[in-house]
């Protein structure tokens, strides 16, 4: 219901009390009447007052009194009349133009229901993917600390962030029912009740600044997209701006030094310094947040691009939030794109060169599988950059890069190796960098591969943060495209690049591609010392070659392992191991060496380790076709594989390995490509760089 004219209304009733009355009582009967009723006054100022003083008192002295248009709340504050000032600062939301860009208009709409608003009245909640219906406290309300059906302290931080608050309101607009606006009011009334400001930092979940940050563009959203709508309780208005208040405080006095929790809690503070510069300290908190906030790209972004999480899901967040920092300093007078813009452009130049020919970004680290198309599109008409266009596009739009298609990021150590642009393109993405500041995954040296529109070698994704035996997998070697050693896998190596990648260390040339790099932290909980180097030669729009090399100072048992995309059928084919779909696209993995391996592929299992699992997004997991090829050394050994992709059924070759007596060059024969002669691939095992001799043509 669209808000009355409350100076109007008194006037009626000082001129002519018992028409004005009289009046009244119609209007209320016609609310009743069509299922509706008269404004909110479960939460008035007196209940404010008289529950919250302290609070309300607080707010008053958090506010700048002498601006503009806040005479009448200054007057009522100065006669100590805290239910008078609790009325004006009602009227100067609702009259001004403030959060101009969330405020919503009148009359509200007639949908008989709202089916997600419906749930919510029901407590029942979906977060990443999983429903839960939450329970009650003794209060009647929502049990703020519940884990939600896995016992995952995720669940509690996402109901905390308050998304639900603005489908509250959404249903409440499509119907014009009270019944949502109440309940919204009810639990912005009972969290801000229940969780007072802490004076400290907090490492409660509600206090949690990742949390504080998430809920303030929801708490925005909803208090100026309410402020024209008397059913929005002016007590729960009240009370959510000392709560607002509070969460200024907490961003600006416990924020994070780094990563994208940093840059999210000072966009949400630079977010209320611009929404709401009614409080005093609101100048202070858009300088804080405008000085860290560079000093965060600075200190987040590699030169390449990369955000230093080394996660895609991750970094698409984080840049991100600094485009929505710089359009929050717009709507506040303030131009800051000559600060942001150069690396904000770096970030999304990143994302197009690392984006998989189906739109998708890599699942490196904890990422999930997410589309990241789009974006970059927009980011193409924002940046006016036609090659990302074209990457895009799948190269049916904008201009064609000029150089060849694969790329290096030499700070963030990742080779994104292809043959084309098309979304039928080979893609692989070969991991030689350090770990990563947060969210790591120990998989250094690990190989995704994607070709004729199929994933068919891939990163597990990140499933669960809850602690256990899955989130020990899907972060461990054990689910990555690498070797283990005695069953460990890999310790985590260096968190950030302290230089770039050797220029002796890569190549990309016409023909191929060709990267090395060894794991720099050994293996965790192993006797002795091992160590593993991987070289990976891509022969452009043909097969790729990778020649593994494990030092060892004594006898080993090796696994190499490759995970398929769970939509792969994989059988053990003698030596090799394919996956065998009709009408799509295959890979076939074929060992080159003088190791007698023994292949066999796991799905789904638990017992005696987890191993063959794959999560798109967090919170979910299907079983996956895993070859692991298992192996004794006697001591140091050189042993690779041919990986060979085919828009249907991939061919049977024969593949040969052979090392000089220093170990220096390997060379790998592979056979029954369809040429008259076969294909070598010579591979120097410490300096200079791959080459490729007698590459017959089909």
């Amino acid at each position: 219901m669209a808000r009355s004219n409350p100076t109007a209304n008194r006037l009626v009733l000082a001129l002519v009390p018992a028409a004005a009355l009289a009046l009244a009582a119609l209007l209320s009967c016609a609310a009743a009447d069509s299922g509706r009723r008269a404004p909110a006054s479960r939460y008035g100022v007196e209940w404010v007052c008289d529950e919250h003083g302290d609070r309300v008192r607080a707010l008053f002295a958090a506010l700048d009194l002498g601006r503009p248009g806040m005479q009448a709340v200054r007057d009522a504050v100065d006669d100590g009349d805290w239910e008078d000032a609790c009325r004006a600062l009602v009227s100067y939301y609702e009259d001004g133009t403030g959060g101009s860009w969330l405020r919503l208009r009148g009359p509200t709409g007639t949908e008989p229901t709202d089916e997600r608003g419906d749930r919510i009245l029901g407590n029942a909640f979906t977060f990443h993917g999983r429903d839960y219906t939450v329970p009650r406290t003794a209060t009647g309300e929502i049990d703020w600390t519940t884990r939600g059906p896995d016992d995952d302290p995720e669940w509690t931080a996402a109901l905390n962030r308050h998304f639900h608050l603005p489908w509250l309101m959404r249903a409440y607009l499509r119907t014009g029912k009270t019944v949502y606006t109440d309940r919204l009011c009810d639990q912005i009334v009972d969290w801000v009740q229940t969780y007072p400001y802490p004076e400290a930092f907090s490492t409660e979940v509600q206090w949690d600044g990742h949390q504080v940050a998430a809920r303030v563009p929801n708490w925005a959203e909803v208090f100026y997209g309410l402020q024209a709508f008397d059913d929005f309780a002016p007590g729960a208005r009240i009370l959510m701006l000392a709560g607002v208040y509070d969460h200024a405080r907490y961003l600006s006095s416990f924020h994070r030094d780094l990563g994208n929790w940093a840059a999210k809690e000072m966009v949400s503070l630079g977010e209320i310094a611009v929404a709401w510069p009614e409080f005093a300290d609101a100048p202070a908190w858009l300088g804080l947040s405008r000085r860290v906030m560079k000093e965060q790209m600075d200190a987040q972004v590699y030169p390449d691009g990369a955000q230093k999480e080394l996660t895609i899901s991750y970094h698409v967040i984080t840049v991100k939030h600094f485009e929505n920092f710089v359009q929050t300093l717009a709507r506040g007078g303030v131009d800051a794109s000559a600060d942001f813009a150069p690396g904000i452009e770096r970030m999304w130049n990143y994302v197009a060169y690392t984006m998989r020919p189906d739109g998708y970004g890599p699942m490196n680290n904890d990422s999930d599988h997410d589309a990241v198309r789009d974006d970059l599109l927009a980011g193409a008409e924002r940046y006016r950059r036609s090659d990302w266009r074209y990457i895009a596009t799948g190269a049916e739009a904008g201009a064609e890069p000029e150089d060849p298609p694969s790329r290096v990021f030499p700070w963030s150590g990742q080779v994104v190796m292809r043959d084309g642009w098309e979304r039928d393109a080979h893609w692989a993405f070969f991991d030689v960098g350090p770990a990563g500041t947060a969210h790591q995954h120990a998989d250094k040296l690990h190989l995704s591969v994607t070709a004729y529109g199929r994933d068919l070698l891939v990163d597990p994704g990140r499933y669960i943060y809850k602690p256990g035996p899955d989130f020990d997998y899907f972060r461990g070697s054990a689910g990555h495209n690498v070797i283990l050693i005695d069953g460990a896998g890999q310790a985590l190596g260096a968190a950030v690049a302290g230089a770039p990648l050797s220029g002796d260390d890569y190549a990309i040339e016409p023909a191929f591609d060709f990267a090395r790099a060894g794991t720099d932290a050994g293996f965790a909980g192993i006797e002795g010392t091992a160590a593993h180097t991987r070289t990976v030669v891509y022969v452009r729009g043909r097969l790729w070659v990778v020649v593994d090399h494990v030092d060892t100072d004594r006898p080993r048992e090796l696994q190499a392992l490759w995970h398929y995309h769970p939509a792969c059928s994989v059988e053990v084919q003698g030596t090799t191991v394919a996956s065998v779909d009709t009408r799509s696209a295959n890979l076939r993995i074929v060992p080159a060496s003088n190791l007698e391996w023994r292949a066999d592929v796991v799905v789904g299992q638990t017992e005696p380790a987890v191993q063959g699992w794959y999560s798109e997004r967090y919170g979910e997991k299907v079983a996956a076709p895993t070859a692991v090829f298992r192996a004794r050394v006697d001591g140091p050994a050189t042993f690779a594989w041919v990986l060979v992709p085919a828009p249907g059924t991939a061919r049977r070759v024969a593949a040969r390995l052979e090392t000089d007596r220093r170990g220096d060059v390997t060379v790998v024969t592979i056979d029954g490509l369809g040429g008259a002669r076969p294909l070598r691939v010579r591979v120097p095992m410490r300096s200079g760089i791959a080459s490729i001799e007698q590459a017959s043509t089909e």
